[in-house]
């Protein structure tokens, strides 16, 4: 399904930069990742650009991670210290879910075939 072409929050650009890059990822990996260029996700690390729904969505598919998932592990160092443990472990119960419906819709799929 594709999504419309409206920006999204830079502030939201900026932060998923930012996550990827922690974790170890290139501006230019970031932007093969999605069809974009080094140039264009320079600009948008800096605020002077912003993604589109449609880059939204192309991460989801390179990363396999729902945005909803994709969102809460972007802007996990933004919640207060003293709420983290619990966050962590809703993020987990997340992933874990999302694992879970990717392995039964595999195993409907083969069941089918």
């Amino acid at each position: 399904m594709a999504l419309e072409k409206r920006e999204v929050s830079s502030r939201l650009s900026v932060d998923l930069i930012a996550h990827l890059r922690k974790e170890g990822r290139t501006l230019e990996a970031i932007g093969k990742m999605i069809g974009v260029s080094k140039a264009f996700v320079s600009r948008v690390a800096r605020g002077e650009r912003s993604f589109t729904l449609e880059h939204i969505e192309r991460f989801e598919r390179a990363l396999k991670q729902p945005v909803p998932l994709l969102l809460l592990s972007v802007w996990k160092e933004r919640i207060p210290a003293a709420q983290r443990q619990g966050f962590d472990r809703g993020l987990a119960l997340l992933r874990n879910s999302v694992r879970l419906r990717g392995a039964l819709a595999r195993r409907t799929r083969s069941a089918k075939s």
